[in-house]
């Protein structure tokens, strides 16, 4: 099976645009700002949040998307806007993973806040953390109705093997979330670095390089389960990698704290992206 990645809408060029100034270490506030400040519709929600009882001063109303985003700063700022502009994920059919649309999206965003809590703790780049985090399955919007078609074959295989899922996902469809996404994140000129921590989120060893982000989103995706994070039939047929933890220099400690962290900020960055 072939997946035609161009039925899938691309998000808002903003989002690339937005993404590739994270990345440059060089990058200001001021430039992240004229990213957004030519999408109408992003530049009066980073408005009404600025105004909004996370942020808002009494007697002062902020007027301009400059003071605005001044008043949310950076860290907010980048993830409010990848969670407004990557809202297509709570769109697709992922029926076929046992995982509602909203569950894969609540999923992934509990995922994307533990990614931020272990890139504050090992000096990884939290902006592009946080993304990397939110977009790690979008692979399955694109194979989730194809995988419900066949969701016969899939259990008969959970039932007689020990394969992980994306093991059964290339059995069954020739392809795997984890591959069909990166591909959807290269295609829509997402950074390297995002691109590759999603292509080998399940499988960091399997990396080229075991670099930080894919070690970090891979411990991620582990911790946000641990945390509750909703699951589908796929995701307990994963394991954490050890390699990944070495590679993140972290004590079984730093994951406990990790774990109590996500737990604490999920609804607060709920609330953030539903403001």
């Amino acid at each position: 099976m072939t997946v035609d990645l161009l039925k899938l809408p691309p998000p808002s060029p903003v989002l690339s645009a937005l993404l590739s100034r994270v990345e440059d270490p060089r990058h200001t506030l001021r430039d992240l700002t004229d990213v957004i400040r030519v999408d109408p519709a992003l530049t009066a929600a980073v408005l009404q949040l600025s105004n909004s009882v996370f942020y808002a001063r009494a007697g002062h109303e902020f007027a301009t998307i400059d003071d605005a985003v001044l008043r949310i700063g950076e860290t907010d700022l980048v993830r409010v806007v990848v969670g407004r502009l990557s809202g297509w994920v709570s769109r697709g059919d992922t029926d076929g993973y046992g995982l509602a649309r909203e569950l894969l999206w609540r999923r992934s965003l509990m995922v994307a806040v533990a990614a931020d809590e272990l890139a504050r703790r090992t000096a990884q780049p939290s902006g592009i953390a946080f993304t990397a985090g939110l977009l790690i399955d979008i692979g399955k919007i694109a194979l989730g109705a194809s995988l419900g078609d066949h969701a016969d074959e899939v259990r008969e295989r959970m039932s007689t093997t020990d394969d992980d899922f994306a093991t059964i996902e290339r059995a069954v469809l020739g392809d795997d979330h984890a591959d069909v996404g990166a591909r959807l994140a290269a295609q829509w000129r997402f950074p390297d670095t995002i691109v590759q921590a999603i292509r080998y989120h399940h499988r960091p060893t399997a990396a080229p390089r075991l670099t930080g982000l894919v070690a970090l989103v891979h411990v991620a995706d582990i911790v946000a389960m641990q945390c509750g994070a909703p699951v589908g039939m796929d995701d307990l047929r994963y394991t954490l990698e050890e390699e990944a933890v070495q590679t993140l220099a972290l004590s079984d400690l730093d994951l406990d704290l990790i774990g109590a962290a996500v737990v604490a900020r999920y609804q607060r960055e709920k609330a953030l992206f539903e403001a």
